[in-house]
């Protein structure tokens, strides 16, 4: 006679409705609940990465835009400060002010 320890359960849907399968969710409440909070975990934590990168990007965008306005003020502030441009300024204005025809004197040393 050979006595058997292990019985082979067969699993169907009536051993599912009938709550044996309940017994394995019974068992491992604490690993399933784990799993569900490091899920939900995870993908949280993959959301907010995903709004983070699009900040990032949005932001460098903008720094980028900006460096583009500061080089085009900067040059046309160059350009309205040049000597030329002075000069031809207070030519259209009639002003009767130029550029000296003599150098500077040192008054002292």
């Amino acid at each position: 006679m050979v006595n058997r320890k292990h019985k082979s359960k067969r699993v169907s849907l009536f051993t599912i409705f009938g709550g044996e399968g309940f017994e394995f969710l019974a068992k491992h409440a604490w690993m399933i609940l784990l799993i569900a909070i490091l899920t939900v975990f995870f993908i949280g934590n993959r959301y907010s990465c995903d709004l983070k990168r699009k900040q990032i990007d949005r932001l460098k965008k903008d720094l980028a835009e900006a460096k583009l306005d500061a080089r085009y003020t900067a040059v046309e502030l160059i350009r309205h400060g040049s000597r030329a441009e002075l000069e031809e300024r207070l030519r259209r204005m009639g002003s009767t002010l130029g550029t000296a025809q003599s150098p500077p004197y040192i008054l002292y040393k």
